[in-house]
């Protein structure tokens, strides 16, 4: 049994029984045994995977033509804002920053949030000299937005996420407990109101049997980065709700042409953000590591 492992053992024991997305969020960012949060490289040709930014630096180019179009769209603003969260080896920002136009880039400030501290010196080694680049371990602690964007990619898909099931009628959520020598799933009450809630905005009800994925932690990181740009609460206010086709966060925008450039913004964050649905995460293999 690894390390982790026991230490959930000796937590279920004292403590009861995890969630899901507890135990998915121990196994993917415990400080010390967490599969990304150890600091062991995980993506590009050194790691387990390859994401689209890893592949080709063309990804990264095609993004930076995009923020060009943000950008003219503010009115080529003196200062132009990327946020880029869950950066990876910092493979999409070395082909954006190294693709933009001269114009753009005299604007662009570009900060990546980084949570690692070991992830993020390999970025800024690979980062170096490539323009005017800054980092931040949360999105609560960047500095607001004005003229630009919040951009993820593949990370939604990242975060930890409950598990529920119809089992008798009624909806349950899965929990790991210990069984003997080993950690299992059983079923629970709700841990909380917001799962079934969930599932009425949407319109779902499950067969018997049948479980589903709910990621509130994707919804509430939608919800901070549009706190980070102001110009993106502004559109949001200053515009009627029907302007907008909304995803199940029901007050994000997704993807409705408007007007304004600060609704622009508002359009093109959450596209960026929101291009995996909270509600189809998939349980990473890495997952495994708690066994």
């Amino acid at each position: 049994m690894t390390p982790l492992g026991r230490e959930l053992r000796e937590r279920i024991a004292a403590t009861g029984p995890l969630t899901f997305k507890d135990f998915m969020e121990a196994a993917l960012y415990h400080p010390e045994h967490g599969y990304y949060a150890s600091g062991a490289i995980r993506t590009g040709r050194a790691g387990h995977f390859m994401t689209s930014a890893e592949l080709d630096p063309i990804y990264g180019e095609l993004w930076a033509g995009a923020f060009e179009d943000i950008w003219r769209a503010c009115g080529e603003t003196q200062d132009f804002d990327v946020i880029e969260v869950g950066p990876g080896e910092g493979g999409f920002a070395a082909a954006c920053l190294a693709s933009v136009s001269e114009e753009l880039g005299r604007a662009l400030r570009y900060r990546l949030v980084e949570r690692v501290p070991a992830v993020e010196a390999r970025q800024k080694a690979r980062l170096t000299g490539l323009g005017n680049v800054a980092w931040s371990a949360s999105l609560g602690s960047c500095p607001r937005v004005e003229n630009g964007l919040v951009f993820a990619n593949e990370l939604l898909d990242n975060l930890s996420f409950h598990l529920v099931e119809k089992s008798g009628g009624r909806l349950v959520e899965l929990v790991v407990d210990i069984r003997g020598p080993d950690l299992a799933l059983d079923r629970a009450p709700l841990s909380t109101a917001a799962l079934s809630a969930y599932l009425g905005d949407l319109g779902v009800d499950l067969p018997e049997g049948h479980r589903y994925e709910i990621g509130l932690d994707a919804l509430s990181m939608t919800a901070r980065a549009a706190l980070c740009c102001s110009s993106a609460r502004a559109a949001s206010r200053s515009r009627a709700p029907s302007a907008f086709r909304t995803s199940p966060c029901r007050s994000m925008p997704v993807a409705k042409p408007v007007r304004s450039s600060t609704s622009r913004i508002a359009v093109q964050l959450t596209c960026a953000l929101m291009s995996l649905s909270p509600g189809s995460s998939r349980t990473p293999s890495s997952t495994r590591a708690a066994e």
